[in-house]
């Protein structure tokens, strides 16, 4: 438990350099920081709301398991997502 405590961190970190290398000329904008955070609340928010519907969905008896490979992929993109965001 402590491995993945500090692990998945670690492990992200790299992301959060590469996403912040490819974001730079966004740094430039002449956004106001407070647009910027609710900008991105906006986002984790529908996030949330996406995965608390595929919560909803499973919790009903939806058969997510059989949309195959697609399905996996779309789940890991938006928990990476979400997992970046947070960082």
């Amino acid at each position: 438990m402590r491995f993945a405590s500090y692990m998945v961190p670690a492990l992200l970190l790299p992301a959060v350099w590469l996403a912040g290398f490819l974001l730079k000329k966004r740094i430039g904008v002449t956004r106001l920081p407070a647009a910027e955070i609710e900008g991105q609340w906006r986002l984790l928010f529908a996030l949330f709301l996406l995965w608390f519907a595929l919560f909803l969905a499973v919790a009903a008896g939806a058969p997510l398991n059989r949309g195959g490979a697609a399905a996996i992929v779309v789940c890991w993109i938006v928990y990476a997502a979400t997992n970046l965001l947070l960082a």
